[in-house]
């Protein structure tokens, strides 16, 4: 296996002197980029109010430039903010004028 300045593998087969790129999988925790077993990714921003707008919708998901969020409230212990988008409570109506 040999590393590639852009961050990525190759596996060189013995059999044949073709050569596969293989992408390295994000550092997580205290892994380093240095260590050759990962590479850092940069984050998007979350899209406000976690939608992608009608232009963003027609574009391929890798190039948008934001990203979407699960909602806190349909998978509770994710950290709100960093792992999840919490919702907005709505507020309730106005009674009417009898």
């Amino acid at each position: 296996m040999r590393l590639r300045q852009d961050g990525t593998t190759s596996n060189v087969s013995e059999e044949s002197d073709t050569e596969t790129p293989v992408e390295l999988p994000a550092c997580v925790g205290a892994q380093s980029p240095r260590s050759g077993t990962c590479i850092k990714k940069k984050v998007k921003p979350v899209c406000p109010l976690n939608k992608f707008t009608e232009d963003q919708e027609k574009i391929p998901l890798a190039e948008r430039e934001c990203r979407i969020q699960p909602f806190c409230d349909e998978n509770p212990g994710l950290a709100v903010g960093d792992e999840c988008f919490k919702r907005k409570a709505k507020k309730p109506l106005a009674p009417l004028p009898t």
